[in-house]
């Protein structure tokens, strides 16, 4: 992970952890308070460091990493959703034994996944617990859908663990699909069904791999890759789709 070199120079705040929610199997929501006078949008990812990640004037990368903010502003709390599995990270681990109120540093706030309103319709593409880089997303989109024609949200997880699975299901708003599947047979059935409108506009979250595949899927299928958008920055981007498969 790059943090960079000059750390001193990065505006870093400090927040205290306020608890944990399972979201589904193995998928575990951690929630902090909101540090005063900072504000986010919806998409938008952080870091998240111990307060002794600094070591010899130094970032010790074993002790931060980058989360997507799956809450809103009016949620009163920062939170991130990630997989904790019982073989995981000194980092995770860390997480699982912290106390209310223990401190941690937040800090590189970005967004590279503003919600577009340019009366089209709207595509959704995760990969198991990226769906946490969307719930804002949606949650926005179902209190104020002005210039977004419909929204449909396709989420793979092949465990079945879907992650906001009793959340999601209770939006009844008629321009609002949701897709949660279990294999690519699945997937690529429902991303068929969104490419018979050439008007969508599309975001993918996954994994490296997810997104050079599925990104590779719509522009073959005629998408227009101004119309795809993933969390990468603008000036990674060329590089990143040029490299093989």
């Amino acid at each position: 992970m790059k943090i960079g070199k000059s750390i001193d120079k990065i505006k870093i705040s400090t927040t205290k952890y306020i608890g944990k929610k399972i979201e589904a199997d193995g998928t575990v929501t951690f929630k902090f308070q909101i540090p005063e006078n900072l504000k986010w949008s919806e998409g938008t990812h952080f870091h998240l460091a111990f307060s002794d990640f600094i070591k010899d004037s130094k970032p010790d990368t074993d002790l931060v990493r980058s989360f997507s903010i799956m809450s809103m502003e009016n949620e009163r709390y920062i939170g991130f959703t990630t997989r904790v599995k019982d073989d995981c990270s000194l980092y995770k681990k860390r997480l699982m034994k912290l106390k209310t109120g223990d401190d941690m540093f937040i800090f590189k706030f970005r967004n590279n996944m503003k919600l577009k309103r340019e009366g089209r319709p709207v595509v959704f593409i995760s990969m198991g617990v990226g769906i946490a880089t969307f719930r804002p997303l949606i949650k926005e989109f179902v209190r104020d859908s002005n210039e977004i024609t419909k929204l449909t949200n396709i989420n793979i997880d092949s465990s079945r663990s879907y992650v906001y699975n009793d959340e999601i299901k209770l939006i009844l708003q008629d321009n609002f699909i949701n897709h949660y599947v279990s294999s690519r047979k699945e997937l690529y059935e429902r991303i068929d069904e969104c490419l018979s409108d050439s008007t969508n506009l599309y975001y993918i979250v996954g994994s490296d791999k997810f997104l050079r595949v599925i990104r590779a899927y719509l522009v073959e299928h005629s998408v227009d890759p101004s119309d795809i958008t993933v969390d990468k920055k603008a000036e990674v981007l060329v590089d990143f789709f040029n490299e093989e498969q």
